[in-house]
């Protein structure tokens, strides 16, 4: 978990950097200001994706099977039972 973690880390920073200078490049070429520019993007991020608040799918008994379908798995009722469990 620890090395997930920090590989994560190493390149979420990564695509952040790449992610900021893109943004600084364009402001520079429509002739903005970066730094405005980059605030404008936190806002708009903060606004439209980290305030929004997830809600679990419905699952349906389509999506035991396309999860059997797809794995190629053939279940005994018991283990179908146990599938419908672990996805609520």
């Amino acid at each position: 978990m620890l090395k997930y973690a920090r590989e994560d880390t190493h390149y979420l920073l990564n695509i952040y950097d790449k992610l900021r200078l893109e943004i600084i490049e364009f402001a520079e070429k429509t002739n903005k200001d970066p730094k405005g520019a980059i605030l404008s993007v936190l806002e708009k991020s903060k606004e439209m994706i980290s305030l929004k608040i997830y809600a679990k799918p419905k699952l349906k008994n389509e999506s035991y099977y396309f999860i059997i379908e797809k794995n190629k798995m053939m279940l005994s009722d018991k283990k179908f039972a146990m599938l419908k469990k672990l996805m609520k």
